[in-house]
């Protein structure tokens, strides 16, 4: 991001920026060692109703996917290593999906509840499962947010809003373990990941869950 905002950043000087959604304890047990024996930062957004809890959030309870969350003093010792801690939301939900007060709701509690765990602002933001809208985009800002990701599939190089920046999702079915050295340090990495991503940006059979009915936008509007 620094390098974008200072027009370091060109089709000669590309950078990969590497994060993490959700906030599950593999994250903590077995990307953070990797990276560190690597020399490498990364973000994490975490996904709050997730912290301590060995359910995964709202939206999946009945999906069959388990994911475990990172405990409290885990994502303390992420970011006192260097990690970037940004939020994803307080459930998961798909934003666009959310009334205007339960939308800020998931934008602003989150961001509270990881400030008050790290001690520092918190500024950056994963829309979950990459939904987003002109509106969410908007509550993003009112939220304080000064940065928020995507899952559009386009250069960073060719960003222009701050708060709609794009990224290429990787799955672990895209990496297999035995491979993760040489992509870490393969000089053509970004051109590899781009390849791999078309086949894995989503699951087999996945379908974004909706938010209780309470909690739903009454004519959403969805791109």
């Amino acid at each position: 991001m620094r390098e974008l905002e200072e027009g370091r950043l060109t089709a000669g000087n590309r950078s990969i920026g590497l994060s993490f959604d959700d906030g599950s304890l593999e994250t903590y047990a077995v990307a953070w060692p990797l990276l560190r024996e690597r020399g490498l930062t990364a973000t994490v957004f975490v996904t709050t109703s997730l912290i301590g809890s060995d359910r995964p959030p709202k939206p999946w309870e009945e999906s069959g996917l388990h994911v475990q969350g990172m405990a409290a003093d885990q994502i303390v010792a992420l970011d006192r290593d260097g990690i970037e801690i940004g939020s994803h939301g307080v459930n998961h939900y798909a934003l666009p999906d959310l009334s205007d007060e339960a939308l800020s709701a998931e934008l602003a509690k989150s961001r509270v509840a990881l400030e008050s765990l790290l001690g520092h602002p918190v500024t950056t933001f994963s829309y979950p499962h990459g939904a987003f809208d002109a509106r969410v985009r908007d509550a993003a800002a009112a939220a304080g947010y000064v940065s928020a990701w995507s899952c559009e599939c386009v250069p960073l190089l060719h960003a222009t809003d701050p708060l709609v920046l794009p990224r290429y999702p990787v799955h672990s079915s895209a990496v297999r373990r035995r491979d993760l050295d040489a992509l870490m340090h393969d000089g053509d990495l970004a051109r590899r990941l781009r390849a791999r991503f078309s086949t894995t940006a989503q699951r087999p059979g996945w379908d974004v869950p909706l938010p209780p009915e309470d909690l739903r936008r009454k004519s959403p509007d969805r791109p």
